[in-house]
């Protein structure tokens, strides 16, 4: 009783006695210690040990990974935060706070000054009681589930950007990386210019010839004679090479067979029915290397030099404009070939990738010949070159800004896998914690099945647009795309769109692109609609219906057909070919043959006004050609009935739209008749005046 007392008092035992400090009660002096003290140099630790094993062996010392392996290293770094520091809190606790012995209890236990700190201040049975154990469990539990979450739905949204993006913004930086190369091998050329004019007055000029033969190629006029040195050079050392078994090899050797045998060769493409190669998709595992690879990628178009130093800053498009207009009049001052509005591609190709003659040099300069698409002369003009770079500015802009918007809408998706992984790890903790959770469950899903009661058809559609984006991904940021009724007819002259401008997991604004009118469509309704992507639907194709008397001899038509074919094969900017030539109707007794003209387009249907103008500048130089051939078609007189008074033989007394444009052609009449008496009085009177 006296220490019981002892202890209620002061919360120290003064008994010396080894049963004095048996009390299963803690003293409050301990529980102070236990929480304000000991917990908070726990996560304290806890804290210096997420920050010394994430952030200086996982991510700074360079064998780490290769250690770990990148599996767990990723792993490490997804679960930096709060899982990471309960973790490394639970682990701290088993190993200082929880046990039997004296160290667990009172860690300074083996001093007898301070009684507080030793075995005088009664812990009771905490330090060993079940809850604080199912405590450290739980925070086990909790940390490791959640870094698992974190990796794996990081790697599968990570994924989905991956899956979505990843060829876009190959193509993109494809674009770049040309662009870049252009403009720092004309900075390199014009440093070595000036560098060359400078020598070139105190050096004689054959000196200078000996002493760099890249800048005489690249700044002297390029004769004939001297490609065809180069050329047999190249194919002398060619021939000696010895074979080394790589695709390369076999490669030249095919071009050197087809090149011998030139010939006896026919393209017969030309005769064949246009077909484009299949393209097989298969499935694959995204790998968490591609994944950093992918957002590697990402992080370049966002720099203001992502054309590199020497194109200049692109912050804007006016200084991306600015800067390829630069970048033009720097070209066309170290060509040089007579021509001050244009650029000649294959010289500039030529001196810039050495000839063209290793297979990536030519792979390069054929990139370069698509991205710029020069006129049927091979020139590059100046509205043509900022015209191409523009588009690559804008692609970047878009391709950027539908990576954010993905990224925001995978944020939302995983606030969704968030709240039922929580759920269900709260349900766990519950249970370890040896309460029964059946109660939470039941209560929960009664309030649910309620609440779906109340907005069952809401939460399908619901449901059905979080599927739309998510699964289906029909559009982007930046697409252009037709919504329609699933039985309306597809309009094949180009249907109405809309431009995407937002997207979230319930709804998408979009804007009318004829009147810029703004829309918010729920993404269930979407979901039950025919969605177009113009930006998908690439090579838009096109139809033009031409009419010919049926008196037109055939042979006229087909010459007609042959310069719609030639018109259209000396615009390879506007259309890929002319795929389609075929009847379509025949009118005897209007005396007509009704053809149409089926046209490839080189762009996609997200640019329809330029496909709209190419097809009127088709359509012009049809009539023109008609007129030209003679064979315009003149449709034959229709008659015009005019009907003054009574009926039609459709319309019947009954008929009261008949009746009162009698009516009304009656009371015309009569105002008619009532002018023209009217008239007559008066020149009458003035005859008699």
């Amino acid at each position: 009783c006296t220490t019981r007392q002892n202890l209620a008092q002061t919360g120290r035992c003064k008994d010396a006695g080894d049963d004095a400090c048996s009390s299963e009660t803690a003293s409050a002096s301990w529980w102070i210690l236990f929480i304000g003290c000991r917990q908070v140099l726990m996560w304290l630790l806890a804290k210096l040990t997420d920050l010394f094993v994430i952030d200086f062996i996982v991510l700074q010392h360079p064998r780490a990974v290769s250690l770990l392996g990148p599996g767990l290293s990723l792993v490490l770094v997804q679960s930096k935060g709060w899982p990471s520091k309960l973790f490394w809190w639970g682990f701290w606790c088993a190993i200082f706070l929880y046990g039997s012995n004296d160290f667990n209890k009172n860690w300074l236990f083996w001093q007898d000054f301070l009684g507080i700190f030793n075995n005088e201040n009664p812990s009771g049975n905490v330090t060993t009681a079940g809850a604080f154990r199912d405590l450290i469990i739980v925070a086990f539990v909790v940390s490791t589930a959640v870094c698992l979450k974190r990796n794996i739905v990081g790697l599968h949204l990570g994924a989905r950007l991956y899956t979505r993006y990843n060829e876009r913004l190959k193509e993109t930086l494809r674009e770049v990386l040309l662009i870049s190369e252009l403009s720092m091998w004309a900075r390199r050329k014009r440093d070595q210019k000036a560098t060359y004019d400078s020598a070139k007055q105190d050096f004689h000029q054959s000196e200078i010839q000996e002493q760099d033969d890249e800048v005489e190629i690249v700044f002297s006029t390029h004769h004939e004679d001297g490609q065809g040195n180069v050329q047999s050079q190249r194919e002398s050392s060619a021939s000696n090479q010895e074979y080394d078994g790589s695709e390369e090899y076999d490669a030249r050797r095919r071009s050197e067979y087809y090149s011998n045998y030139e010939g006896d060769f026919v393209d017969m493409t030309a005769f064949l029915d246009p077909w484009d190669e299949p393209k097989i998709t298969q499935g694959e595992d995204v790998t968490g290397k591609q994944i950093i690879e992918f957002h590697q990628g990402v992080s370049v178009i966002t720099r203001s030099y992502f054309f590199s130093s020497a194109f200049g800053p692109v912050e804007s498009r006016e200084e991306c404009i600015h800067s390829s207009q630069q970048l033009f009049f720097r070209l066309l001052k170290l060509m040089n070939d007579g021509d001050e509005q244009s650029i000649k591609l294959e010289n500039l190709t030529h001196w810039m990738f050495k000839g063209c003659y290793k297979p990536e040099q030519q792979q390069d300069a054929d990139d370069l010949g698509a991205l710029f698409d020069p006129d049927q002369d091979g020139r590059i003009y100046i509205i043509d070159f900022i015209g191409a770079i523009d588009e690559v500015y804008k692609k970047l802009r878009v391709l950027e800004h539908a990576i954010k918007n993905a990224s925001h809408i995978s944020k939302s998706y995983e606030k969704v896998i968030n709240m039922v992984f929580y759920f269900i790890i709260g349900l766990i903790a519950l249970a370890i914690m040896e309460l029964n959770p059946i109660e939470l469950l039941v209560g929960v899903a009664f309030i649910l099945i309620a609440f779906g009661f109340c907005i069952g058809e809401g939460t399908s559609q619901l449901f059905d647009g979080v599927l739309l984006i998510l699964v289906r991904q029909p559009y982007d940021i930046g697409d252009k795309v037709a919504i329609s009724d699933v039985h309306d007819p597809p309009d094949q002259n180009g249907s109405t769109h809309w431009m995407i401008e937002s997207i979230d997991l319930v709804k998408t604004t979009a804007r009318l692109m004829g009147t810029s009118e703004v829309a918010s469509f729920s993404n269930g309704s979407l979901a039950q609609s025919r969605l177009i992507n113009m930006n998908r639907s690439q090579g838009a194709i096109v139809y033009i219906n031409v009419k010919f008397t049926i008196e037109i001899p055939y042979a006229t038509i087909m010459i007609f057909r042959a310069a719609v074919e030639k018109y259209v094969d000396d615009r390879p900017q506007e259309w890929a070919g002319m795929t389609g030539f075929r009847t379509n109707r025949v009118e005897v007794d209007n005396n007509f043959v009704e053809y149409t003209i089926v046209l490839k387009h080189q762009s996609a249907w997200q640019d329809l006004i330029a496909i709209k103008e190419s097809k009127t500048e088709v359509k012009s130089f049809c009539v023109e050609a008609q007129k030209q051939l003679g064979c315009t078609y003149e449709g034959p007189p229709m008659g015009v009935e005019i009907t003054m008074a009574g009926q039609k033989a459709n319309e019947t007394p009954e008929n009261p739209g008949a009746i009162q444009r009698e009516q009304s052609m009656m009371q015309l009449m009569e105002i008619a008749s009532a002018i023209s008496t009217s008239t007559g009085a008066i020149s009458t009177s003035k005859k008699d005046d």
